[in-house]
């Protein structure tokens, strides 16, 4: 619904201007007519009568009945029959009339014209008024908007923490605009919801509906869609969306998303501001949303780098921590092959990232035994590198205790089958055995890739195979135990799979065939030559200025050389 006048407005008060009533009391006698200029209502406003005008019920007309009237019956009967009335308005305003009246008036088009210019001029004179006063409130509100965001920039320039920023973006809006109840939500992509940041006049309970509220609510409406929402009504609501049970005074309420615009490329829509009940049961209009929505792209940024510098942080602590977790496990693998009477040991593990899931380790006993182990935990993460940490532990205290492969790994299993199947994992393990007085090497194989013997007679490998499944997929499962002679000049090689799945930059693996022939060709050299000359060529077939960062997979070796 329209006002009575535009904003800014006054006809009475541009009537008393000298140069209008000089105009119209001009145009009066030149026209020989008078008039008389009426509100929208009808009130008299103001009369006009240049000398010698004989028409009194025109010069008389007034206020009595809210239509304006004659002292006399006889005149006011002459007024109606003869008057004449042109209407002033303003775009959708009426703002009022031009009577006049043509009895004894000897020219009726004249007095036509004379009325339709008297009514022009009016007209032109409140559009200039209007336009002025539209343009000073345009120019002064957009002083106060930028001294607005001026105060906030300065006021949020020096803060880094999320939550207090969007305080004090918070409070910037509920002193501008004023609401009893208002909130500012952001995205939380792990959690994949909006969660309150802040919020004012809403208790604990409308804190939690609002964050489990951004699918179907107006939050996650304005979200979704990045586009601002003014709500006079909740009966304008978009089909299908509900205020909520916010306990709201009034049906009027506004969200406003917060846009932030990284480097000027795409626009990333990252919360959203909400006002509702604004005081004195008003209504928001545009001019609040207009606000709110110029603090919101003025506060967007700087939340989005407040939380880019926690992300910063996160990272940075996590990094420290991964740079801990990789120091311990290296720590956990063996810093050098034991000296056993008759073979070389050779080992090394080159984890994929800072922590790996491969593992290696030797356990000499009293009686110069030695057990060894390759084992791979599936993944290369924190929670792979954890299990492998649990898994040298365990082997530890049942390799002490001289068991036999087969043995080892059905208790291994036993053990390990209930964390390993909550953590959703799995680990595959070849475990040996050497007992150097009778050169006699036995082994169990879960799940594992079978490992490579050289026999110093032969020119071909042969891959050492046990039945055995991984551990930690079934609780009970039975190993297969296999034992053999060693001759000097043998030669065993225990990998993982990381090794042969080696891709190249074109995605060819490194594959099985590449490392028997690179055995092959290093047969005679020591145990740690073989083994760093498998890994040379591995790094050759990744290719690259530097192979290891290119590395996508754990990657273990042990080579074990009979001697004489």
């Amino acid at each position: 619904m329209m006002d009575e006048n535009p904003p800014g407005v006054s006809l009475q008060e541009i009537l008393v201007a000298e140069d209008v009533a000089g105009f119209l009391e001009t145009l009066s006698g030149l026209s020989g007519m008078p008039f008389v200029l009426c509100g929208p209502e009808g009130t008299v406003l103001a009369t006009f009568a240049g000398n010698g005008l004989v028409c009194d019920a025109a010069v008389s007309v007034r206020k009595d009945d809210g239509q304006g009237s004659c002292p006399c019956e006889g005149l006011r009967r002459e007024y109606e029959e003869y008057g004449l009335v042109q209407e002033i308005r303003l775009q959708d305003w009426r703002l009022g009339e031009i009577r006049c009246c043509l009895k004894n008036h000897p020219d009726t088009g004249k007095a036509r014209q004379s009325i339709q210019l008297a009514a022009g001029w009016i007209h032109d004179k409140i559009t200039t008024g209007y336009n002025i006063n539209s343009l000073s409130s345009e120019i002064l509100n957009k002083y106060e908007e930028l001294n607005l965001l001026y105060e906030l920039s300065e006021e949020i320039a020096s803060v880094f923490d999320t939550k207090e920023i969007c305080e004090i973006v918070l409070r910037k809006a509920l002193n501008v605009i004023g609401a009893e109840k208002a909130s500012i939500l952001l995205w939380d992509p792990g959690r994949e919801r909006l969660r309150v940041m802040a919020s004012f006049g809403l208790p604990d309970e409308i804190d939690r509906e609002l964050e489990g509220d951004h699918d179907g609510g107006v939050c996650g409406y304005v979200f979704r869609h990045g586009k601002p929402l003014l709500v006079e009504d909740v009966a304008d609501l978009p089909e299908g969306m509900s205020q909520g049970k916010g306990g709201y005074r009034t049906d009027s309420f506004l969200s406003v998303p917060l846009l932030a615009s990284p480097l000027k490329v795409k626009e990333k829509v990252i919360g959203v501001i909400n006002l509702a009940d604004k005081p004195g049961e008003k209504a928001y209009h545009a001019g609040d949303l207009k606000l709110v929505s110029a603090i919101s792209s003025e506060a967007a940024l700087s939340i989005y780098n407040s939380i880019l510098i926690r992300d910063l942080k996160e990272n940075e602590r996590i990094q420290k921590e991964m740079e801990i977790a990789e120091t311990v496990q290296k720590n956990l693998l063996p810093r050098r092959a034991p000296e056993i009477p008759g073979v070389e040991f050779a080992g090394r593990c080159l984890p994929a990232k800072q922590v790996g899931g491969d593992y290696f380790d030797f356990f000499p006993d009293s009686e110069e035994n030695v057990g060894f182990v390759v084992a791979d935990v599936s993944g290369h993460s924190i929670s792979s590198g954890i299990m492998m940490a649990i898994t040298r532990g365990l082997l530890q205290s049942e390799a002490v205790q001289g068991k036999r492969p087969r043995r080892l790994l059905q208790d291994v299993n036993r053990i390990l089958y209930d964390d390993l199947v909550s953590s959703e994992l799995f680990i595959t393990m070849v475990y040996f055995l050497y007992s150097p007085g009778t050169r006699r090497l036995a082994y169990a194989n879960g799940g594992h890739n079978p490992p490579v013997l050289l026999r110093a007679e032969n020119e071909d490998p042969e891959l050492l195979d046990a039945d055995g499944m991984a551990i930690g997929l079934l609780p009970g499962v039975e190993f297969e135990e296999k034992e053999m002679e060693l001759s000097p000049g043998d030669l065993l090689v225990v990998y993982t799979d990381g090794l042969v799945e080696a891709e190249n930059a074109r995605g060819k693996p490194f594959g099985l065939p590449r490392l028997l022939d690179r055995i092959r060709e290093d047969r005679h050299k020591p145990a740690a030559q073989i083994l760093q000359g498998l890994l040379q060529a591995v790094w050759g077939h990744i290719g690259g200025p530097d192979p290891q960062d290119r590395q996508q997979d754990d990657l273990t070796l042990v080579v074990l050389k009979a001697t004489s």
